[in-house]
């Protein structure tokens, strides 16, 4: 599992397995999961990750 968190947009990608992103599906407001051709999840994207619940939220300095 690979994550990558980008502070100027504010979100998390959190890398499931190897692969390229065929289809992107919107689950929730700002979540979206990425799967390749053969439909399996190789990735999850959160926006805003700022305005998760408490609890949720994301540190100041992510690991990575």
């Amino acid at each position: 599992m690979k994550l990558a968190y980008y502070a100027e947009t504010e979100s998390l990608y959190i890398g499931v397995a190897d692969g390229i992103s065929a289809e992107c599906v919107e689950i929730h407001d700002g979540v979206v999961l990425d799967f390749d051709s053969n439909g399996i999840l190789v990735g999850i994207d959160i926006d805003q990750v700022s305005s998760l619940p408490d609890g949720l939220k994301i540190p100041e300095r992510f690991p990575g």
